[in-house]
């Protein structure tokens, strides 16, 4: 978790408000050629496994070989938001804190201190996100804090269980099916929003986190059940004066849209792969470019032959340039390529632009970085290719989509599972040689990343910096191929960064 040190602010009148959505854009996704580059409008099927079967969108990897759903990323999603109290809990609040939790989720972004999570997701997603729903009264949950230890996902499934059963009884007119817009016999989204105090440790039940509920527990399309749930404790939502905070509140529903974390989670490991500055890394700025590909708010442009773009600026745009490997791109997000994102302080980035937060550093000292304030070219390496597993507890990679050796390993296989082949979790001896899902390259050839240290504005690529001739000039890709085409910014204003690319 990093902190904000940012300046307080005064108050504002408490009061429950209802976002309004005013934000508009042009069409994000569509079929389009250029001067060496092309971009389809929606992402193709990609085929796997001895019967032909197809992954059509990020919910076919997240429910394999578990009984878990992720929400829906497109059209209208309501949540349902559970406060829960414990037998020894201060209820004195209550009122006041129903209010500030609902602004937090469904409120003005003037009532908090970011945005809420539907003004958020009506920007991040170009306005193809419509995030709503209700905040119920406060369940008491008929055990003491006190009792309940430090255990983690075990206790809060059994809590979110009970709740859900207490909303039942207590909610008969609602309209469930507003909640289960994928028809699927499962919430879509479910927040358990907890009257405790937070921990100071992220391994405490008293934190924040997302899991699942009951894997056995079949879906019922007219009392939907649970099954990705967020659990986070109120003081996360309380921005103090009467404002909503939503910083881990939107990091979390990330994790209900089905996005995985980009910090290392490894406690004993310095290196970070995305350098903090990213909503799912440490909760900061908007979603980046590889996220939107998975929930299906933006197709990038690709290139395919000696050429020249214009990116305007991600966070209004949508514009991402992927450059792939040898190999090719399977058009679709579940490739290994090169992601090319002109990051500017603006959209959901504007409010963290320039603030300082701070993080613990590889020596175990607190130290400060500020949020990328100035405009740049954001460079990343994505390696998502799609990997069977034996299964989803002992997590034993067998192969990975599209391998040669693919059906050879798979013989015999009486049931397998899918997954990312890797992920952002890597111990520091293994950072400089093993793949990461999703890691930010800088602009001067080093990795300061490896050492734990964040992602600065100098990290950012500006005109006159290229890639695959004075840096990375010797880049190969996870998959063993080398650079397929080198890059030059030629230009960069706050209206976009032109690229020229040349085949290596």
């Amino acid at each position: 978790m990093v902190l904000s040190l940012s300046s307080c602010q005064v108050a504002v009148k408490l009061e429950m408000s209802n976002y309004i959505s005013n934000v508009s854009f042009p069409e994000i996704k569509k079929d389009e050629e250029g001067e060496g580059y092309y971009r389809l409008k929606e992402y193709q099927s990609l085929s796997y496994g001895l019967n032909n079967q197809s992954i059509d969108s990020l919910r076919d990897i997240y429910s394999s070989g578990a009984n878990h759903f992720n929400a829906p990323s497109l059209g209208e999603v309501n949540a349902l938001v559970i406060p829960v109290n414990f037998t020894d809990s201060d209820t004195s609040n209550n009122a006041k804190q129903r209010i500030i939790i609902h602004n937090a989720f469904f409120g003005e972004k003037y009532k908090t201190r970011f945005e809420s999570l539907s003004s958020f997701y009506d920007y991040s997603s170009y306005g193809q996100l419509n995030f709503s729903g209700m905040v119920t009264d406060f369940y008491t949950y008929p055990t003491k804090s006190t009792e309940l230890g430090s255990g983690t996902s075990n206790i809060s499934s059994k809590i979110a269980g009970s709740a859900l059963e207490w909303f039942y009884q207590n909610y008969p007119d609602v309209d469930m099916t507003e909640y289960d817009k994928d028809n699927d016999g499962y919430i879509d989204a479910l927040f358990i929003v907890y009257n405790h105090e937070k921990s100071e440790s992220s391994n405490s039940l008293w934190w924040a986190y997302s899991d699942h509920m009951s894997k056995s527990t079949q879906g019922n399309v007219n009392s939907p059940y649970g099954s990705s749930y967020a659990w986070i404790s109120y003081d996360f939502i309380d921005g103090k004066k009467n404002y909503a905070e939503t910083h881990v509140s939107i990091h979390e529903s990330g994790h209900i849209f089905g996005l995985e974390d980009y910090y290392n989670t490894n406690t004993n490991a310095s290196y970070q792969p995305t350098g903090y500055v990213d909503m799912m890394d440490r909760n900061i700025g908007d979603h980046t470019g590889y996220s939107k590909m998975l929930l299906n708010w933006t197709t990038p442009y690709v290139v395919n032959r000696n050429g020249k773009i214009t990116l305007k600026p991600f966070s209004t745009s949508g514009d991402l340039l992927l450059i792939p490997t040898n190999k090719g791109w399977n058009k679709t997000p579940y490739d290994e390529y090169l992601l090319l994102e002109y990051y500017t302080p603006t959209g959901m980035n504007a409010n963290d632009a320039g603030t300082k937060y701070s993080y613990i550093n590889s020596l175990g000292e607190e130290t400060i970085f500020t949020f990328l304030d100035k405009c740049g070219l954001k460079v990343y390496h994505v390696d998502s290719r799609v990997g069977y597993f034996d299964s989803r507890f002992s997590h034993n990679l067998i192969t990975i989509i599209g391998n040669d050796d693919e059906m050879e390993k798979l013989q015999g296989k009486v049931s397998y599972c899918l997954d990312f082949a890797y992920d952002n979790t890597i111990s520091d001896n293994r950072a400089k040689i093993d793949p990461v899902l999703y890691h930010l390259l800088e602009r001067d050839g080093n990795n300061t990343l490896i050492d734990g240290n964040p992602f600065s504005v100098s990290s950012l690529f500006v005109k006159g910096d290229n890639f695959g001739v004075d840096v990375y000039n010797d880049f190969l890709f996870d998959n063993g191929s080398p650079l397929t085409y080198t890059f030059l910014i030629e230009s960069m204003d706050n209206n976009g960064v032109t690229i020229s690319f040349n085949e290596k």
